[in-house]
């Protein structure tokens, strides 16, 4: 199936789910306070951000010049120093945890100068927002209620916490299933947001999100038409992009399925499909970049990572 660019509406609702309305609501400093208020959701009480200082680059350099380099979708700082991380995340992949302890470790002392002391250090959170879930070793302990999971470094026997460092914790949004009536907590008036803005109109949207002050501002920042005219050309230019990967990545389906099953044969269904899957990513990513799409948004919608898209490039 095919769709013709002048035919598709352009959305009431920005999607949080997507690369293009997740940037664009809360990657600009003009919804920094909407950004705090979302952080402190998902952090504990003795951790709240007072404020956030500034947004910083979310180019990441290497350790060396010789190093991998990242791109993450928001980086900031708080007024105690701490750097907060925030991305998200909608295709999972095998090393997803291994990356965001990447990017928790290259931002971790950054900023440490010569002769400075250790115990100068910041701590750094990497929060992600997950369209899918995470593997648990035991899944009875995940569900609607317990969708958020946070990793830190604790001693193995005892369970004693080391002093803080990088916390890795991840909203699992596909374990989040709660019917608009039974929603309680503003976290879990943002989990619906997450999961539904795109799909409401002015007319429609639920009244449980309207009372709650923050979702209602979070909901009136998603609305196209609120965003600056610079913001909103990038978020429709970004919408088709990923309509585009979308729509082609639908078309080879099915050659996709076909060649994974025929190599991953002999070690299962899911091994195939998903190397038939990931080698017509590569292959839309490639037709992307000759098309002049930006590097950052051809991984967006492949779900390939911004380093594996940089060596394409280099190729």
């Amino acid at each position: 199936e095919t769709y013709k660019k002048s035919e598709v509406k352009i959305p009431k609702f920005a999607s949080l789910l997507s690369d293009s309305g997740f940037k664009a609501v809360l990657a600009s400093p003009r919804n920094k306070e909407l950004l705090r208020q979302l952080i402190n959701l998902i952090l504990p009480e003795d951790r709240q951000v007072v404020q956030i200082e500034k947004y910083e680059d979310r180019e990441m350099d290497g350790f060396t010049p010789f190093s991998k380099s990242s791109r993450v979708d928001i980086r900031c700082r708080d007024i105690h120093g701490r750097t907060f991380i925030v991305e998200m995340q909608r295709k999972m992949h095998e090393s997803f945890i291994q990356r965001c302890i990447w990017y928790g470790a290259k931002a971790y002392g950054k900023d440490l100068g010569q002769g400075a002391e250790y115990t100068d250090l910041k701590p750094v959170y990497v929060i992600a927002f997950l369209e899918e879930a995470l593997p648990h070793e035991d899944e009875r302990l995940w569900d609607t209620d317990n969708f958020i999971s946070c990793y830190q470094m604790t001693e193995k026997r005892t369970g004693e916490f080391a002093p803080d460092a990088i916390f890795c914790i991840f909203v699992e949004l596909g374990r989040f299933r709660k019917d608009v009536t039974l929603l309680e907590s503003t976290l879990e008036k943002t989990c619906f947001v997450f999961k539904n803005s795109e799909k409401w109109n002015a007319g429609s949207v639920p009244e449980k999100i309207l009372e709650d002050r923050f979702t209602q501002q979070l909901t009136q920042a998603c609305e196209v038409e609120n965003f600056p005219p610079d913001v909103k050309l990038k978020f429709v230019r970004n919408m088709f992009t990923e309509m585009d990967y979308k729509a082609e990545t639908k078309a080879y389906y099915k050659d996709g399925f076909a060649d994974g099953m025929s190599k991953g044969e002999a070690k299962g269904e899911a091994k195939g499909r998903a190397e038939g899957m990931r080698e017509k990513a590569l292959d839309t990513a490639q037709k992307l970049l000759a098309a002049g799409v930006p590097a950052e948004t051809v991984a967006a919608c492949t779900g390939l990572s911004a380093d594996e898209i940089r060596e394409m490039r280099l190729k």
